[in-house]
């Protein structure tokens, strides 16, 4: 066999590796050159839904209804046609609630007193009454009905005539009927004068303009939009009165308020309440404010000693999709910018962030060597890292304690005490966008309230 012939075959082995060793170097620059692409959009924000059952005392229910009754019918009622009802309580109340509806028995005592020529014709005797009201929301108001559902005398209604009383509960009786549903829609009127829904609404888009707490030296503050207020069940304990109320909204950690919080409040009944809340707390940290703490710790330091001192003049800090830049422009052994580069990733199991996949390199300047590279790595795992891992963690610990605070029977409104338990949370979606680090943070907790005092001097009392 010739030598040509024998060549050959070797020729094609050669271009054959020759091809592979060139698309393998491709490949790998391909790979490394790889960067991530920036969003083009924030990321989406989660809504929060607050489930939270208030709890009322039958004392100190029954007190406000004894104080609503005296204020209605205290001064008596008095009618087109010259009659006057003068009533007072003659017994304890007794309430029951069930779903979308209050049962309502009033003890009275009645003094009916005709107009004109009979107005020495007084009848009085003791009555209770059954009332029964529903409500519902429509429209973003609230639609309170109350029916006189039955009454019964207790003690037989008289007359006085010449010092003599005669039983007349016929006639009471008519008196009654005809009176009840002026009766009824008095009481409603008073309900709906004290929950004014659009007035509530308007309050409580004024109450959450303002940081629900501040974090950080008063630079990140935690801002809520309520988008919907539900009412659920109403439920009748032996010792309370039980109202579930579920609130839909956003929440997010921020150096300002988010562009579009502020919308209208909607009102809402629901069939149903949950027993867990579910938090979702978007958070929208500004990188200057990560970047002032990287340059107030490290910028103006060296590292290294002799041949291999470098110094660091200032740092920058930027971020793509899921990935964390940091430019530092340094002096001495290395006379150039050099970019490092970590992702964030949450640790399910010590719950706070760590920064994974460290990238150096040099965007201007001789190369690295070894030592330098050395040197930096260290620099950046010891310093840089920390820095920005403790900050976020710290910001994350800080959410978790103010929560726990607002759970240790906390008086949110003057007279409404909250209480509960945080059951877990998480850390998820970290991305960046526009200068932010975004990250959703997910917190499953248990809520309940309760209502220490009521303000009767500020209830509005409807009148015939």
């Amino acid at each position: 066999m010739s030598k040509n012939h024998i060549a050959i075959p070797h020729q094609r082995v050669f271009l054959a590796m020759l091809l592979l060793s060139s698309a393998f170097s491709c490949s790998r620059k391909t790979s490394s050159a790889l960067e991530p692409l920036p969003l083009t959009s924030p990321p989406a924000m989660q809504s929060s839904q607050l489930n939270v059952r208030i709890h009322i005392s039958r004392t100190l229910l029954d007190g406000t209804i004894n104080h609503l009754i005296h204020k209605q019918f205290g001064e008596g009622l008095q009618f087109e046609d010259g009659i006057r009802i003068d009533t007072r309580l003659d017994g304890p109340v007794s309430i029951q609630a069930s779903g979308q509806e209050l049962l309502l028995q009033l003890p009275l005592h009645l003094d009916i007193i005709p107009g004109g020529i009979f107005s020495s014709f007084k009848m009085n005797g003791g009555l209770s009454l059954q009332l029964k009201s529903k409500y519902a929301v429509l429209e973003n108001q609230l639609h309170f009905k109350t029916e006189l559902t039955h009454h019964q005398w207790t003690k037989k209604p008289v007359v006085q005539i010449l010092g003599l009383s005669l039983p007349i509960e016929g006639l009471a009786n008519f008196v009654i009927r005809r009176y009840r549903q002026s009766l009824c829609t008095s009481m409603d009127a008073s309900v709906m004068e004290n929950l004014r829904l659009h007035e509530m609404g308007q309050s409580l888009a004024k109450y959450f303009n303002q940081p629900l707490y501040r974090s950080f030296d008063d630079q990140l503050n935690v801002y809520a939009n309520p988008l919907e207020f539900a009412l659920g069940p109403l439920r009748m304990s032996p010792t309370s009165l039980e109202i579930p109320v579920t609130a839909f909204f956003e929440t997010v950690l921020s150096d300002s308020l988010p562009e579009g919080f502020g919308s209208t409040i909607q009102f809402s009944v629901r069939p149903f309440a949950e027993e867990n809340s579910e938090l979702n707390l978007q958070s929208r940290i500004p990188l200057p404010l990560i970047e002032r703490l990287l340059n107030e710790q490290i910028s103006g330091q060296t590292y290294g000693s002799g041949m291999s001192r470098v110094g660091i003049s200032s740092l920058k800090a930027g971020g793509v999709a899921n990935r964390m830049y940091v430019l530092a422009e340094t002096t001495g052994a290395f006379d150039g910018d050099l970019q490092l580069s970590f992702v964030p990733v949450y640790d399910f199991s010590n719950r706070e962030i760590r920064l994974s996949d460290f990238q150096l390199r040099a965007l201007q300047g001789k190369r690295i060597n070894k030592i330098l590279f050395g040197i930096f790595k260290g620099v950046a795992e010891t310093r840089i890292r920390k820095t920005i891992e403790d900050q976020i963690n710290a910001t994350i610990r800080d959410y978790e304690s103010n929560i726990h605070k607002l759970l240790d029977h906390t008086e949110v409104i003057p007279g409404i005490e909250v209480y509960g338990s945080l059951k877990q949370y998480s850390l998820s979606n970290i991305l960046f966008y526009q200068d932010r680090l975004y990250c959703d943070l997910h917190s499953t907790l248990k809520m309940d309230a309760e209502v220490k005092a009521i303000d009767t001097s500020k209830l509005i009392i409807g009148s015939f």
